[in-house]
């Protein structure tokens, strides 16, 4: 399937409104090295929900979430400001890791490659298709990682949150739920 296509038809399933609402009500509070794992997780699980669960999370090595309606995987990559500068200009090259190897790499190879990558950020959302991505792959300074460098000319951006319209802030204070929910849990034993 043609990326751009594709791109499209994610545009029009999910409802990037509300993922915008939740991306900037989390905020960097979950940031911390012990907290990125839950923040991938929410991230992830989000579009599952924000597509009436076409993009089923599925959390499988190699992908992230299942296209049920298309037999596609895709692989969720988030970093704050990935897409965009801080003061909101599109970035020339974006630089995201894709995969951790815990050993040290001699090449830039996915074994395991999904169908699509799908990069987020606070204020964009951005496709490219594996075949289109390879050649941008990179061995991570310290070896034991897979690192990409595409030209933001080579991916099809589909959103970009219009600066001048304010979302309506949520705070969300995931941490101390967490620790609610897990004295819910101690307290239930």
């Amino acid at each position: 399937m043609n990326t751009r296509f594709y791109a499209d038809l994610l545009k029009r399933k999910v409802n990037i409104s509300r993922y915008y609402r939740l991306v900037n009500g989390l905020g960097p509070g979950l940031n911390d090295r012990k907290s990125r794992f839950d923040k991938s997780d929410i991230i992830e699980q989000s579009l599952e929900v924000y597509s009436d669960g076409t993009l089923k999370w599925v959390d499988q090595e190699g992908y992230d979430v299942f296209d049920t309606e298309h037999q596609l995987k895709i692989e969720v990559k988030y970093e704050d400001h990935g897409l965009f500068t801080l003061k909101g200009n599109r970035k020339s090259c974006i630089q995201y890791k894709i995969k951790n190897t815990l050993k040290e790499l001699t090449t830039a190879e996915l074994s395991n490659p999904a169908d699509y990558y799908l990069f987020l950020e606070l204020n964009g959302m951005a496709l490219i298709s594996y075949e289109e991505m390879k050649d941008y792959l990179v061995i991570t300074k310290a070896r034991d990682g897979i690192a990409c460098k595409i030209p933001f000319d080579k991916l099809n951006l589909f959103s970009e949150r219009d600066k001048n319209i304010e979302i309506s802030e949520i705070i969300l204070n995931y941490k101390d739920e967490k620790h609610k929910l897990q004295k819910q849990l101690l307290n239930m034993i």
